[in-house]
């Protein structure tokens, strides 16, 4: 059978576990047997998977971490294949502990207050600003990939980046770190960031 939509819960797809917070384990079961494809897709196993005939579940969270998920642009199909409306619904989404190297070009298309990326692969810092566009973000999580520790001065470059964030890393910014940013920028003089687009 197929999954039943979950009404006001968080789709939860990590370690594998996929279903949510309110499910019990039949609609655990079932969701894993019926759409367990979508998740490999994202784990580089196959092609595409193919669209149901509509998206499952009714949320505005999602967890996918501890997955070793890494096609990064397979990312946004697969949410459409599963989660309803997610376009327009998905403000928080935790991808956090896979094996990304980079964002998906079309991320910004998601309204996402919060997003967790924190222990992936992400090498190039140019990647985070793929998150200019996303105007409602206010938290962001990047610790443990490498441009933690590749990127001089990294939080006030992320903060430069994307001067609307109010969190990082689980750390609030305050109003002297935004002032430290200023700082920063007419010290080193980073490359201009892309602004966003109207």
């Amino acid at each position: 059978a197929a999954a039943r939509a979950a009404a006001d819960g968080d789709v939860d797809v990590s370690h594998m576990t996929v279903g949510s917070e309110h499910d019990g384990k039949e609609e655990v079961y079932e969701f894993t047997k019926a759409r367990h494809s979508e998740v490999d897709v994202l784990m580089g196993k196959g092609g595409p998977a193919e669209a149901p005939e509509s998206p499952q579940y009714r949320c505005s969270a999602c967890k996918l971490s501890n997955n070793g998920l890494h096609d990064a642009q397979q990312l946004l199909p697969v949410l459409k294949m599963l989660i309803v409306s997610c376009c327009s619904s998905l403000t928080s989404l935790d991808l956090s502990f896979n094996a990304f190297t980079t964002i998906p070009d079309d991320i910004a298309q998601l309204p996402l207050g919060a997003l967790y990326l924190h222990a992936n692969g992400l090498a190039d810092v140019g990647e985070v600003e793929k998150l200019v566009d996303m105007p409602q973000l206010y938290t962001l999580t990047l610790h443990g990939n490498p441009i933690e520790n590749t990127t001089r001065n990294y939080k006030y470059h992320v903060l430069y980046l994307l001067p609307r964030l109010k969190s990082l890393d689980f750390g609030t910014f305050t109003a002297r770190d935004r002032e430290t940013v200023k700082t920063y920028v007419s010290f080193y003089k980073p490359q201009p960031r892309r602004r966003a687009t109207d």
